[in-house]
């Protein structure tokens, strides 16, 4: 599932797509299916659950372990290597826990020296916000408008299908789709750095 689809663009451009335009459909439904990598990596999260699995390696006793994806939604299972480092035997732990933000708190120390545990987890958000929706409906636009000429404040081609983004009506939406994503952007965040 993508975070906007074709007709998000198609409402924000008045115009439809199909296999005679320019850009043709298949160009435009691309382009959705990439922004939503765009945005993934913009803000350091998904906006759809994800399941992803994390080794730790362990050094010292520990009572919690701090995730690399964010938002933490829930824990499947944690799971101790009892063999070697040549020859891991995953075994799942006993063990209780309760999550806060995204670190997985042990309700006593658990853990001693050189083990390795393994977590597999659920992160991120349950659907695409209003802000992400609009982030991402922009960052297409914006592809198919093309790069904005930093001289003058107009946009490379200046007419898409039946689009023509000279005329007065609607220019000011294109003209200030860079200060609008920046502002989006500046909204929806950056999750990558956790500080713990």
């Amino acid at each position: 599932m993508t975070y906007i689809e074709v007709s998000d663009v198609e409402e924000y451009l008045r115009t439809t797509f199909d296999t005679t335009t320019t850009p043709t459909l298949a160009e435009v439904t691309a382009l959705v299916l990439d922004v939503d990598l765009n945005i993934d990596s913009i803000t350091g999260t998904k906006y759809t659950l994800t399941t992803d699995s994390q080794v730790f390696n362990l050094v010292n006793y520990t009572d919690e372990l701090l995730v690399k994806k964010f938002p933490l939604n829930s824990v499947q299972s944690i799971y101790v290597n009892t063999g070697t480092t040549a020859v891991p035997v995953w075994t799942e732990a006993v063990t209780e826990y309760f999550i806060d933000e995204n670190v997985i708190k042990f309700t006593m120390r658990q853990y001693q020296g050189d083990q390795k545990i393994q977590v597999n987890y659920t992160y991120g958000f349950d659907g695409a916000t209003v802000d992400v929706k609009d982030l991402a409906t922009l960052l297409v636009v914006q592809k198919i408008l093309g790069s904005e000429d930093s001289a003058n404040g107009q946009f490379t081609r200046t007419r898409i299908g039946p689009i023509d983004t000279t005329r007065a009506i609607g220019t000011s939406r294109f003209i200030n789709i860079k200060s609008d994503i920046k502002e989006l952007k500046a909204r929806i965040g950056s999750f990558k750095k956790i500080n713990r």
